[in-house]
């Protein structure tokens, strides 16, 4: 991948963030970037999925502009049922003041 696309791919996954679906997973000073997901839930004895079930993730980096970290939350049959409800909130809260 050239250095021109990934630039542009970091900066569609940090507009997720800062201004679309995963805006609750945004954490003032640490320029979070990344993508949610849904996928229906697959059945234990392989034959198909579950209508009512599914599996909710956001995974992420940052900084998106130089990412140093990556991460990946996932919820398994969460109540609320999309990615940008349910699995990306929890990346704000737990982290640090940035450094300054």
């Amino acid at each position: 991948m050239s250095e021109q696309t990934a630039a542009a791919t970091r900066a569609m996954l940090r507009a997720v963030v800062s201004r679309g679906t995963a805006s609750l997973g945004d954490v003032e000073g640490y320029e979070v970037g990344g993508k949610t997901g849904t996928a229906d839930k697959p059945k234990e004895n392989g034959g198909g999925y579950y209508k009512d079930k599914v599996i909710s993730t956001f995974a992420g980096m940052f900084p998106a502009t130089d990412p140093e970290y990556v991460f990946v939350v996932t919820f398994d049959e969460p109540v609320e049922t999309t990615g940008s409800i349910r699995a990306a909130p929890p990346v704000g809260p737990p982290c640090p003041s940035p450094p300054r």
